[in-house]
């Protein structure tokens, strides 16, 4: 059965990450405070879905595709 796109979104992300920590990550993006990593971990966690420029900044930062962000890891 196909993953709910928001939850396939959640482990591509994980898996894109890779050693980055979610603090990182979230610097990384342009979110900023002592809580950024907490952004990084509702989206993981799919509390919400992000926007389109949020995709596409993780991307960037990750040096991969909004495709494979939105794909299951191998």
């Amino acid at each position: 059965m196909p993953q709910k796109p928001k939850k396939q979104y959640a482990l591509g992300l994980r898996s894109a990450r890779g050693e980055l920590s979610q603090s990182q990550l979230a610097h990384k993006i342009g979110v900023k405070g002592k809580n950024a990593g907490s952004f990084i971990s509702r989206l993981e966690r799919k509390v919400f879905a992000p926007r389109l420029q949020t995709l596409l900044n993780l991307a960037k930062a990750l040096g991969v595709t909004v495709e494979q962000l939105l794909s299951s890891p191998k």
